[in-house]
């Protein structure tokens, strides 16, 4: 088999995505010689289309950026491609470079692009944080080259050598045919190049709102807002856990993100058990109020419209659940999968 059997459900999810937006595309295409009127209530439709399969695009990117797909790595590279120009409709190494060598390395810390504190003790605002993730595409790529050319002891590192990045040159290339890709589109059909740019602003505004709601509670404090988060504690302090069963089947268990930023390697599929190790050492050693724990089956945009409307005090008030309910969450879910020896060993590093 040219595939893990482990990743099937990524595979056939990306295909699928596919076939939706190029049949959104195609559709654009035969409404380009109507009204106005019509391009308006076609994109209100496709907006209506990419709201509800944006986190699966971006999910299938998450996977591709941390675990092979295929046994050949050249096949994932193209699979990050064939997703990003498709589905996601957002430059590879939005993924590929920044995700995996720069928030995975930082933490949510200084160097990490995405962070979502300004400085010291001060966080941004849900909106402009949104709109300075989506307009630094470039600022991230250029700061991953700077980070290769003045850290190379950063470029060796463990995470590195294990991650399969040996094309890792090649997607920041695709960044000029991507621009004229929209350029033409835009020129020569204009409600095609509409529909392609509803799905890339709809898909990074949703991956900006997933990264928010992940780290928005960083609770590191004083000196260490202006270093790389380094340490498990400190990582344990900058990211979030959703433990809804619903939430993580849409993002592929990316809700579990204090572990999977403490082992950013292990399989999406074992998160859940490694999500239980961490809590039940959280609450043993009295620090269970430093990890967020919510339980919701809400997507990350509806989520970004409540803390909008309700305020962060009371969006915190209405999600917080205690450890104990976190735990008999991961419980009954964790009794219906089977746990590989991944997870198992993932898990005993935590002793």
């Amino acid at each position: 088999m040219f595939y893990h059997p482990a990743e099937k459900k990524i595979f056939f999810t990306a295909l699928v995505l596919a076939l939706i937006n190029i049949a959104l595309l195609v559709g654009a295409w035969a409404l380009s010689s109507m009204a106005t009127v019509y391009w308006v209530a076609y994109l209100f439709g496709v907006f209506v289309i990419q709201f509800k399969i944006s986190p699966y695009a971006n999910t299938v990117q998450h996977s591709v950026a941390h675990s092979p797909v295929f046994k050949n790595s050249f096949l994932n590279a193209c699979l990050s491609i064939f997703n990003a120009l498709f589905n996601s409709k957002n430059p590879p190494f939005l993924w590929n470079v920044h995700h995996a060598l720069m928030h995975h390395l930082f933490n949510n810390g200084q160097g990490d692009l995405s962070r979502t504190h300004q400085s010291k003790n001060k966080r941004y605002a849900v909106l402009p944080y949104m709109v300075k993730f989506t307009v630094e595409i470039v600022p991230i790529f250029t700061s991953v080259l700077k980070l290769f050319k003045n850290n190379p002891e950063e470029k060796n590192s463990d995470f590195i050598r294990k991650s399969d990045l040996k094309y890792l040159w090649i997607m920041p290339l695709l960044l000029v045919p991507y621009l004229a890709l929209i350029i033409l589109l835009t020129l020569y059909a204009p409600l095609v190049g509409l529909t392609y740019a509803v799905g890339a602003v709809t898909t990074i505004f949703e991956v900006s709102g997933l990264n928010f709601l992940q780290h928005a509670w960083d609770t590191n404090q004083g000196s260490q807002f202006n270093t790389p988060y380094r340490t498990a504690e400190q990582i344990l302090k900058s990211s979030t856990t959703n433990v809804s069963a619903n939430y993580n089947a849409r993002y592929g268990n990316a809700g579990h993100h204090a572990a999977h930023h403490l082992f950013p390697l292990a399989h999406w599929s074992e998160y859940p058990k490694i999500s239980k190790q961490l809590i039940q050492k959280a609450v043993a050693e009295a620090y269970d109020k430093e990890i967020f724990l919510y339980n919701t089956s809400r997507d990350s945009t509806v989520l970004i419209l409540e803390y909008i409307l309700l305020g962060s005090d009371a969006f915190f008030k209405k999600y917080r659940i205690t450890a104990e309910e976190a735990l008999e969450i991961l419980d009954r879910d964790l009794s219906k999968a089977s746990v590989s020896a991944q997870g198992q060993l993932a898990s005993a590093a935590l002793a």
